[in-house]
């Protein structure tokens, strides 16, 4: 999507010309219209930065790559979410307190 100077609009909600709200990354259209936003998730922010999204607006989190070597132990930790997750020493386990 760009103007009538062809520069490209950032990313944003927008009028997909069906008169319709759209999430526009930008670089392509999202497949969430405004009025059925993306679950919560973690997506592209449209900077190539994976950002948590609330439902209807970003979190103030950004996702980070786990640890690359065993230094942290097995245990309960802040995720980025504000949430306590799973470490098994290698990965993000699945398990996420309420």
């Amino acid at each position: 999507m760009s103007d009538s100077t062809g520069a490209t609009a950032t990313p944003g909600w927008y009028d997909d010309g069906s008169g319709q709200q759209r999430w526009w990354d930008g670089t392509e259209w999202g497949p969430y219209k405004k009025d059925d936003p993306a679950p919560p998730g973690w997506y592209d922010d449209g900077t190539g930065q994976q950002r948590w999204w609330t439902g209807t607006e970003w979190g103030p989190y950004e996702k980070v790559a786990a640890p690359e070597t065993m230094t942290t132990p097995p245990a309960w930790y802040d995720d980025g979410t504000g949430r306590q997750r799973w470490w098994d020493g290698t990965q993000w386990g699945p398990y996420k307190t309420p």
